[in-house]
């Protein structure tokens, strides 16, 4: 019996590396989905610790624009009463490859929340509708294939509310073909 254990052992993990793993690990313990780069369309966080996934429904629900030293990536969900946004957006700067910036300035990089009905904000441009900014965060960039016609990356940042605790994002990640 002892001998059989040993034997039985070597068997089994002799059958497991034999196949090749048909999965991908989680890159986070939350469910979201991985960060990839390779023009998957996601874009995906964590606000306030719930998952927030974009839904590809419409066009414009995940985006991104890149032209010279401007980038503007948008995740989207649509429903039957609300809509609900998160823009990062830089304008006038070099948009490399594995490098980090900052979500803090409304004029160079931001990060930015839209909404047609938040009750953590007050309305701010009419008809129910609330636009507010990130006042710290950080968007790193890890792939920009202007070729293939990629970017992918990842996020957080931190909004303050009217109503409720800052608005934090956090394990942000797209990957976009554009």
């Amino acid at each position: 019996m002892h001998m059989l254990r040993p034997c039985l052992l070597a068997f089994v993990l002799s059958l497991v590396s034999c196949k090749k793993a048909s999965f991908v690990l989680a890159d986070n313990p939350y469910g979201l989905p991985n960060a990839t780069q390779e023009g998957k369309n996601i874009f995906a966080c964590r606000v306030n610790g719930e998952n927030w996934i974009a839904e590809k429904r419409f066009n414009y629900s995940i985006e991104v624009m890149l032209k010279d030293t401007i980038l503007y990536i948008n995740g989207a969900n649509y429903n039957d009463k609300a809509i609900e946004r998160y823009i990062m957006r830089l304008n006038n700067l070099p948009i490399n490859q594995n490098e980090k910036y900052l979500l803090n300035d409304t004029l160079k990089s931001y990060a930015e929340f839209y909404a047609t009905s938040s009750e953590c904000f007050k309305s701010n441009l009419g008809y129910g509708s609330v636009r507010s900014f990130a006042h710290e965060g950080e968007l790193l960039l890890t792939k920009v294939d202007t070729t293939q016609k990629i970017v992918s990356g990842t996020f957080w940042f931190n909004i303050l509310t009217d109503y409720c605790d800052t608005m934090k994002v956090t394990d942000g990640r797209f990957d976009i073909r554009y």
